[in-house]
């Protein structure tokens, strides 16, 4: 799973636009919401 983020977390992406990506994937996936929000949350701590 984490594969395919891959490319994504190596782009010049800022926070927010990285954000934005995963939470639209997050609509596909709402198993993995939590674990995202976790993720999401130490990454802005």
């Amino acid at each position: 799973m984490y594969a395919r983020y891959t490319d994504v977390s190596s782009a010049d992406l800022g926070p927010h636009e990285l954000i934005s990506l995963v939470s639209s994937l997050l609509l596909e996936e709402n198993q993995q919401r939590i674990v995202w929000q976790c993720f999401v949350e130490t990454l802005l701590d």
